[in-house]
């Protein structure tokens, strides 16, 4: 792992286009589900938490993956089932490209493709799971507030396509799920801080 590493750092340094620019953003989430499927009709949703890493950039498009947690409390049983919660674990890779507003303003957007598990639980016990694919598109703002540290704010469009068999009639409402996932964090750029014309002439 070491040696891929280096030997993506080397790389970088012979191409431009390919740069080394690690960074890693944590955060809080909060979701809102919608539309006629079961997290939105039968799920009150919970604030969450997630991260997103990428290591390197090609043509300055950011290439990483994230993780997304996202927890729902049950309010419909006839619809979800006889339990407390279900437990939403998003795993996925994604390309973000960022626009430079100012000098402490950037804009980014991102889309990401991956795999995802909804789990069923009553207190520390485990009912049953639902494993599938997470599709996501989104947009943030960050603001620097002193090299490496920034903090960001942003919403992200979260489609999860479930495999599960039901009855035809009621395939679409759990096979399917839509949600906005709205956060707030804090982002540790990890990238060498470009000097300022000031600082070059010194």
């Amino acid at each position: 792992m070491f040696l891929f590493v280096l030997g993506i750092m080397l790389k970088a340094q012979e191409n431009p286009v390919f740069q080394p620019k690690p960074e890693l953003k944590i955060y809080g989430n909060f979701p809102l589900s919608f539309g006629d499927n079961m997290l939105a009709k039968a799920h009150d949703g919970k604030i969450g938490w997630g991260f997103t890493t990428s290591p390197f950039s090609v043509y300055n498009f950011k290439v990483g993956f994230g993780f997304d947690y996202t927890k729902f409390n049950v309010t419909d049983a006839s619809l979800a089932g006889n339990i407390e919660r279900s437990e939403l674990l998003n795993f996925y890779g994604y390309i973000a490209y960022p626009f430079r507003i100012s000098e402490k303003f950037e804009l980014e957007s991102k889309a990401g493709i991956g795999g995802n598990e909804l789990r069923q639980k009553t207190g520390n016990n485990k009912f049953g799971n639902m494993k599938g694919t997470v599709y996501l598109a989104g947009i943030n703002l960050e603001y620097e507030i002193a090299w490496p540290f920034e903090v960001f704010a942003g919403t992200d469009y979260v489609y999860s396509r479930f495999n599960v068999k039901s009855h035809p009639d009621y395939q679409s409402f759990f096979k399917n799920g839509s949600q906005l996932n709205c956060y707030v964090g804090i982002k540790f750029n990890m990238s060498k801080k470009k000097k300022n014309p000031q600082e070059q002439e010194d």
